[in-house]
C-alpha cells in the first residue's frame, strides 16, 4: 500500500475516533435522582443585585443570599445557588473555588482548614461539608461550610486528600482531572455555602447552620 493511501486511511481514522469521542461525549443521560432544594434561598431569588458577578461567573441558573439570625444572636449569611443541568466536566471548576479564596479576598484571615463535617437526612445520601475558620477584620471568628453537588453523583471534592488537605488548584493534579473527565454523568447541581458569626466555637456554629439551613433542606 502506498504511502499516500496510508496516510488518508491515518486522516479517515482519527476523524472517525475524534467523532466518536464527541458523539460519547455528549450523549450523557440526565440522572432522575433526587434533588434537594433551600425553600428560604428559592424564596430570595432574584432579590440581590450583588449575586449577578457569581451567577455569571459559576454560570448557575439562580442564586439567592439570605441572613439570618437565631435566638442567641448567632448570625448566618447563607450563599445559594442552583443549576437545572450540568455535565460533571464543567462542575469540576467549581471544586476548585475553595471557601478561602474569597473570603480571603474579602479581608478574612484563615485560620484553619477544619474537619469534614456530615448531613445526613433519612433515605438520602450524606452531604459532606468542607468546613473552614477564619477571624474577620475585627479578629471575631467566623467559621465557613460549603457543599458542592451533582444530582446522583454526590459531593463534589474540594480538597486533594480529605479534611485539612490544601485546595486543588489548576494544573497541579492533572491526573484526577483526566480520570474525571471520562465520567459520563449529567444532573442538577447546587452550593451551598455559609458564614457563622457570633458563636463560641465550631461545633455551635455547625449547630446554627445546621438548624437554620440543613433541616430546611426539601428532597424531591
Amino acid at each position: 500500500m502506498s504511502r499516500p493511501r496510508i496516510a488518508i486511511l491515518i486522516i479517515v481514522f482519527l476523524a472517525l475516533l475524534e467523532a466518536s469521542v464527541a458523539l460519547w461525549r455528549n450523549t450523557i443521560p440526565v440522572s432522575t435522582a433526587p434533588v434537594f432544594s433551600y425553600p428560604p434561598g428559592v424564596a430570595q431569588f432574584g432579590k440581590s443585585a450583588t449575586l449577578a458577578p457569581a451567577i455569571e461567573m459559576y454560570r448557575a441558573d439562580r442564586a439567592a443570599e439570605c441572613k439570618l439570625t437565631t435566638a442567641d444572636n448567632t448570625n448566618l449569611t447563607v450563599l445559594y445557588f442552583e443549576w437545572d443541568q450540568l455535565k460533571l466536566s464543567p462542575v469540576m471548576n467549581l471544586t476548585f473555588h475553595a471557601p478561602e479564596v474569597c473570603n480571603v479576598s474579602a479581608g478574612f484571615i484563615l485560620l484553619e482548614v477544619l474537619p469534614t463535617r456530615k448531613y445526613e437526612s433519612p433515605g438520602h445520601e450524606p452531604l459532606n461539608f468542607d468546613c473552614t475558620h477564619f477571624a474577620d477584620r475585627s479578629g471575631n471568628d467566623v467559621y465557613v461550610f460549603k457543599v458542592v453537588w451533582l444530582q446522583g453523583y454526590g459531593c463534589m471534592q474540594m480538597r486533594e486528600d480529605g479534611p485539612g488537605a490544601p485546595p486543588l488548584v489548576e494544573g497541579k493534579h492533572r491526573f484526577a482531572r483526566i480520570k474525571n473527565s471520562f465520567v459520563r454523568h449529567s444532573g442538577a447541581a447546587r452550593i451551598v455555602e455559609a458564614a457563622v458569626f457570633g458563636t463560641r466555637d465550631a461545633d455551635n456554629a455547625w449547630q446554627a447552620f445546621r438548624q437554620q439551613v440543613l433541616d430546611q433542606l426539601t428532597w424531591q
